[in-house]
């Protein structure tokens, strides 16, 4: 570490913290798994949303939400893919050397800057949340699971994790915002 910013060092150890510090065998096992988001999200958002959704809004409003989280998702892996390429932040696990690795972090990209787990959870967590302010709860704790994962198996600077929340926010702000003025039933 040789920058010496305020924010650069609070970044470095909040990371250190949450890697080494509270590191447990139950986490390991928790984080391992959250960090396979990629490959069951969809099968976890049908598992959860679906029931919730369905009888919650009215009818065929599943439909317009699914195709309103694939937008999303859509555009929140395109955002942080051009701002990865754009900013190049060599990721935690590549450049120190006394963090924790665990297997199975993920990362298809060389760079961290923003986390798309991170953008991808949140943006699900904070759509949901404005459809349906009750059902939205397990989406959120999932969010907040996956977000502190990939901080804990040394992936992401705990900056990477804020940038990508609030890209994910945004996102989901600018989509139900479109959804509101289309008027499309939900």
């Amino acid at each position: 570490m040789t920058d010496t910013s305020p924010l650069l060092s609070l970044d470095y150890a909040l990371l250190r913290f949450i890697n080494k510090k509270a590191a447990h065998p139950v986490l390991d096992a928790v984080s391992f798994f959250m960090n396979k988001f990629r490959w069951y999200h969809i099968p976890l958002i049908l598992i959860i949303g679906f029931p919730v959704f369905y009888y919650t809004t009215t009818p065929y409003a599943w439909y317009s939400i699914a195709g309103a989280i694939a937008v999303l998702l859509t555009c929140t892996d395109l955002t942080t893919f051009a701002l990865r390429t754009i900013i190049k932040r060599p990721r935690p696990s590549d450049t120190l050397t006394d963090l924790r690795l665990l297997k199975g972090g993920g990362g298809h990209s060389p760079y961290s800057f923003p986390s798309s787990h991170a953008s991808n959870a949140v943006g699900i967590a904070v759509f949901c949340f404005f459809i349906c302010r009750w059902a939205s709860v397990p989406f959120i704790i999932l969010a907040i699971t996956i977000c502190l994962s990939r901080i804990y198996i040394g992936k992401h600077y705990p900056s990477d994790v804020v940038a990508g929340s609030l890209l994910g926010a945004g996102w989901a702000f600018g989509i139900y915002r479109i959804i509101v003025l289309l008027n499309i039933v939900y």
